[in-house]
């Protein structure tokens, strides 16, 4: 708890100095009769954001702009007004405004978001939800979320904040989702290497004490929602393990309202900032290693040039064989 006190205190002087001049979004083309007004999903964040930034590129293809709405957030907060967008990032098009009867992003891009080749959550499969797999072109990732995708100033100093007072040497950084993950594939590949449903912890340690071999004197930084996952790691990694003070449960997944949480209450504002600020963080590792998930994507196109470790890569082969067969029978 002192630790986030510190924190906020950090963080509200930062946000209390003068401001430099507004950041720029080169190449954004805005207003007129062509915005298009886009509804987010009742999803997680790195999903949304991924439909987002890539619906942005498409509308910007084609000189197009929209706003991004998202009402059903699960990160709606009755003490924070406006937009949920808005509570984490910048405008996706700066100055766009929606007029009357604006076409919806949707359905002018029907076919973008189970895409074989999006480029922030491509499927093996082209319609089969969980057959996510990593991004085959980080670099053209990159330069869309930095066009489109950029944290607001309050999001920017919690970041920054936390990588000036403890990421005071190199940090493998280490993103492992508990059990309560199943979309995308990771259910699917988990069992494939742990039947009884658990999490593949030897995977992901040994990855981690392979980046531990070039690193030698690297913090493990560890990024779960899961407080056993927490746990697992501390007893693997002791005070070489670095957190970030992120609000969390035994099971993890409290923005999808999982009854594993029932009765627990937590602030949707700081869930969604807590993973923001988190996969920004991630995003300075000397080395990444991570599973199947839209935060590790997101993270892999933040830093393109980043060592990497994907721990269920040689299990692809397999989900889309047995995707496949499920289709079939």
């Amino acid at each position: 708890m002192s630790r986030v006190r510190s924190l906020l205190r950090r963080v509200r002087r930062r946000l209390l100095k003068p401001r430099g001049a507004p950041q720029s979004h080169p190449g954004r083309p805005a207003g007129g009769g062509s915005t298009m007004r886009l509804r987010g999903y009742q999803f997680g964040m790195f999903a949304n954001v991924h439909q987002v930034a890539e619906f942005a590129r498409f509308a910007a293809a084609d000189g197009r702009d929209f706003v991004m709405k998202w009402p059903n957030s699960p990160y709606l907060d009755p003490e924070h007004p406006g937009d949920p967008w808005l509570y984490f990032f910048e405008p996706v098009f700066e100055g766009a405004t929606l007029g009357a009867n604006p076409q919806s992003v949707r359905a002018t891009y029907p076919d973008v978001p189970l895409s074989t080749e999006h480029l922030f959550h491509p499927r093996l499969l082209r319609g089969e939800r969980d057959t996510m797999t990593i991004p085959t072109d980080r670099h053209a990732g990159h330069d869309v979320l930095e066009r489109f995708i950029q944290p607001n100033r309050t999001t920017r100093a919690f970041i920054e904040d936390f990588a000036e007072n403890f990421f005071t040497r190199p940090v493998i950084g280490l993103h492992l989702r508990g059990a309560g993950r199943v979309h995308g594939g990771a259910l699917e590949m988990r069992a494939m290497v742990q039947p009884d449903g658990g999490v593949p912890y030897d995977l992901y340690f040994d990855a981690v004490d392979d980046a531990l071999e070039t690193h030698p004197d690297a913090l493990v930084f560890t990024c779960s929602d899961s407080l056993d996952v927490i746990a697992q790691v501390r007893r693997r990694y002791g005070d070489r393990m670095l957190v970030y003070p992120a609000s969390r449960s035994d099971f993890g997944e409290m923005h999808e309202n999982h009854p594993e949480n029932e009765g627990r209450v937590f602030s949707p504002y700081k869930l969604g900032l807590d993973v923001v600020v988190e996969a920004h963080l991630l995003a300075k590792s000397a080395h990444f290693v991570h599973g199947n998930s839209n935060v590790a994507n997101y993270v892999l196109c933040r830093a393109p040039d980043m060592p990497s470790t994907y721990v269920y890569q040689h299990l692809e082969d397999r989900l889309v064989a047995l995707q496949k067969a499920q289709d079939e029978a």
